[in-house]
């Protein structure tokens, strides 16, 4: 039923590998079994084989979204009757197909060879992948398939097994091209009755950050909760009305359900600290140095520049600082 060759790597007298190979033709689930023994110790160890048809392959990857420019492996599983999972599909040849979800022209990922991929810089020690790539260089493709996010948007990405008489069996998922978000002041955010905190969205493009400029045509900003604070949809604008908690929520409507949300706390002040920093002769912050809450003494020096910085904290055992903006006495 299987052929097994014994891989040598220093020694021609000890083997640590194994290259196993189904050989009988399919009659029905077989069942055996692999013996490896320490010629020191004598020790055998022994693994079971299950040699079985497909009854189904499936696309997997670690998440639906990429990132805009970012890269994805996909790979291909395959299950038996009973949803076994098949340990290697290394050598089976498989066509993998781009659709653009809207049928149009545009594509939103392209193919990238696994010889050209983070994966082939495996300094000569490429194992699997090695046969993996020689089926792409022939013109097929192997159970893996990497894909770099080209354009906004989503891409149907399909696959079927192409050995003879298989051809049926096929898989396909949709894979979303986003622009990866984030907003500041990062998450959560406690302010007091009466603030406006201006949100900033910056994306990331080309592996860059770059910050959105306001308004923009492909993002829109909202609240949950609009009885504790409200916000202007284009510039990101948020104005705090009553004491409680919100969920604020940036948009990309180019891609639905591409969002990303902040906490925003309106909250009651309940302790103000002074800190006190030493400046450098040159009126800057010192390297290295700490800041002095008024809870402790100060000690300071004639005629050396210092800085003092007012924080608010918020009630409770777990009290977090409050952002202070414009809009508050002080």
């Amino acid at each position: 039923m299987l052929s097994v060759q014994p891989e040598y790597n220093a020694s021609s007298h000890c083997s640590t590998s194994a290259r196993v190979t189904s050989i009988a033709p399919y009659s029905g689930r077989k069942e055996t079994a692999i013996y490896a023994t320490d010629v020191q110790t004598g020790l055998v160890i022994r693994c079971k084989v299950y040699i079985d048809r497909f009854s189904r392959i499936q696309i997997f990857h670690n998440s639906i979204k990429l990132d805009l420019d970012g890269l994805a492996t996909l790979h291909v599983r395959a299950f038996d009757s009973e949803d076994n999972i098949f340990s290697s599909l290394v050598g089976l040849q498989f066509m993998w197909q781009l659709v653009a979800e809207n049928d149009d022209s545009v594509h939103h990922l392209e193919h990238i060879p696994l010889k050209n991929s983070p994966l082939g810089d495996c300094g000569g020690l490429c194992g699997d992948l090695e046969t993996q790539i020689k089926l792409e260089d022939s013109g097929s493709f192997a159970d893996l398939f990497v894909v770099k996010g080209t354009a906004i948007g989503r891409e149907i990405v399909s696959v079927h097994l192409a050995e003879p008489g298989t051809e049926y069996m096929a898989d396909k998922i949709v894979l979303t091209v986003a622009e990866a978000m984030s907003i500041d002041p990062p998450s959560p955010v406690l302010v007091l009755i009466g603030a406006s905190v201006q949100y900033s969205l910056k994306v990331i493009r080309a592996n860059v950050p770059q910050a959105v400029t306001f308004p923009s045509p492909y993002h829109q900003w909202s609240v949950l909760n609009t009885s504790v604070s409200v916000v202007d949809k284009l510039m990101g604008v948020v104005h705090a009305l009553h004491l409680g908690i919100t969920n604020l929520v940036v948009e990309d409507i180019r891609v639905s359900g591409h969002i990303q949300v902040s906490s925003f706390h309106v909250v009651l002040p309940d302790t103000l600290v002074l800190y006190l920093s030493p400046l450098s002769d040159a009126g800057g912050p010192v390297e290295d140095s700490f800041s002095t809450p008024s809870v402790s003494r100060w000690y300071v020096i004639s005629k050396r520049q210092y800085l003092i910085q007012i924080k608010v904290y918020s009630q409770g055992a777990g009290a977090t600082e409050v952002l202070i903006t414009k809009d508050e006495d002080i």
